[in-house]
């Protein structure tokens, strides 16, 4: 987890302070480090829930509804610092995550549309997009189910 500017600058200037100010100053810091981590917690449990609670009709196609599963599995599983992550890193994480969001992408199409697409075993969530999309169009099923 990044550091906010407070707990930097507790953390620099910490060997300055006295030692009744160092020990208010480390309670201090303890008590925003706790409260940032507090609020990871709450900001990855809210990202499941998102994620759980996805449907196809969520979005405008299977591509939109993919995207939509990534960002909000991204948000749960991968930590705040995925961003500043290096483009090999980030591939390795998505690498990881993807056969979660394919199950669920797939568990949300329609019965005979993610019997088709598993059948062609896409290799990738994109792949399973582009094949979701093409049988949905082929037998004009709408895609808010």
């Amino acid at each position: 987890m990044e550091p906010t500017y407070l707990v930097m600058f507790y953390k620099q200037n910490l060997p300055h302070f006295s030692e009744t100010q160092r020990d208010q100053r480390q309670r201090i810091l303890l008590a925003l480090t706790r409260a940032e981590a507090e609020e990871q917690r709450i900001i990855s449990d809210l990202h499941h829930q998102m994620f759980l609670s996805l449907n196809l009709s969520d979005s405008s196609d299977p591509f939109t509804f993919a995207k939509l599963l990534q960002n909000a599995c991204e948000g749960w599983l991968l930590p705040r610092e995925f961003e500043s992550l290096l483009l090999p890193q980030k591939c390795e994480a998505r690498r990881f995550i993807e056969p979660i969001i394919m199950e669920l992408f797939l568990a949300r199409l329609p019965e005979q549309t993610a019997g088709w697409t598993r059948h062609h075993q896409p290799a990738t969530l994109i792949e399973a997009a582009h094949l979701a999309s093409k049988h949905l169009t082929c037998h004009n099923v709408s895609f808010l189910i």
